[in-house]
Parts: C-alpha cells; sequence; structure tokens
C-alpha cells in the first residue's frame, strides 16, 4: 500500500513522536527510499537526518538510518547503496 500523503506521514513518524523536526525531504536519499517502498521494498521508518561519510573509495557521501537498514548516497555519481 502507497500514497504520497502516507509516505511523507512515515518518513516522519519517528521524529514527530520525540517532538523533533524531521529531516528534510528534498534529498536523493529520501527518493531512493520512497523509490523503494513503491517498488515493494519498504525499508521503513527514517532513524536520523542524513550525515557525511567518505565512501571506501574516497568519493563524498551522506548516509541515512532507516528502520530497515543504512542507505548510503554516493554524492560524485549520484547513486544510492543499501545496506
Amino acid at each position: 500500500m502507497f500514497s504520497n500523503e502516507l509516505c511523507i506521514a512515515v518518513f516522519n513518524s519517528y521524529f514527530v513522536s520525540i517532538d523533533k523536526t524531521p529531516p528534510p525531504r528534498d534529498t536523493g536519499i529520501f527518493n531512493d527510499w520512497r523509490g523503494q517502498w513503491i517498488n515493494g521494498n519498504y525499508k521503513g521508518c527514517c532513524l536520523s537526518a542524513e550525515y557525511p561519510i567518505t565512501l571506501p573509495d574516497g568519493d563524498p557521501g551522506v548516509a541515512q538510518n532507516f528502520a530497515g537498514g543504512t542507505c548510503v548516497w554516493n554524492k560524485k555519481t549520484n547513486t544510492a547503496t543499501w545496506l
């Protein structure tokens, strides 16, 4: 089951429950998380903001934690990898 309203409510749910501002949704990670759900591969609710990382090959990136895994976004290639 997917709808844009439900998607936003689920993404924001953890942060609303602890009275914090939810992370931005205008990101590559959010769009990939949303796309995974649309394709039947739900990754769970969002549990963190994006945080900067350096990938093993030296490329810059960001990561974000979800109940069903961590998404790593390569800023050089604009691609997501789920851990």
